[in-house]
């Protein structure tokens, strides 16, 4: 399942350029309920087979993905007031300009939960980065709280309806 309309308009145009406009547009609104309808059916096959996951599948499958990655940071505490950490990435250790990368994780309060992290991926994708989860995991924090709303299972749900 995509969120990207230009994939979706792209996957229901193919094989219908040549055509004439209003066949195209035709094409199209065709194309896309059905895009829709079959984006219904997955989210409540989802919801009816994942009681236990708050989130939709590809959501889950990120998180995932992200978690593997994050057991080979290493994270250390340079806040004294703020909790903020430094995480370093593995290196390969191939070539003579080996450096270590790290960025910086900044982790909101209990009754504010945020959280920043330097390679901005929190911001954009409205997930949690890898580097944000094993600052995470150093307070014992649940890292789902930072998945936006927007990937919930009703969520997926409510917006692939075809009305």
């Amino acid at each position: 399942m995509t969120t990207n309309f230009a994939e979706v308009y792209n996957f229901v145009l193919r094989g219908n350029r040549a055509l004439p406009l209003t066949a195209v547009v035709e094409a199209v609104f065709h194309g896309t309920l059905r895009y829709f309808r079959e984006r219904h059916e997955l989210a409540k096959k989802h919801i009816a087979d994942n009681h236990n996951t708050p989130y939709c599948s590809r959501a889950m499958e990120y998180m995932a993905k992200k978690i593997e990655k994050a057991n080979k940071h290493t994270v250390k505490l340079i806040g004294n007031q703020e909790r903020r950490y430094e995480v370093q990435l593995p290196t390969d250790g191939f070539g003579s300009t080996n450096e270590v990368k790290t960025h910086e994780v900044k982790i909101g309060t209990e009754f504010y939960p945020t959280c920043e992290c330097t390679c901005n991926k929190p911001k954009f994708l409205h997930l949690p980065c890898s580097h944000v989860l094993v600052a995470c995991d150093q307070i014992e924090l649940d890292a789902i709280s930072f998945v936006s709303p927007y990937y919930l299972k009703e969520a997926v749900l409510k917006h692939g309806q075809v009305r």
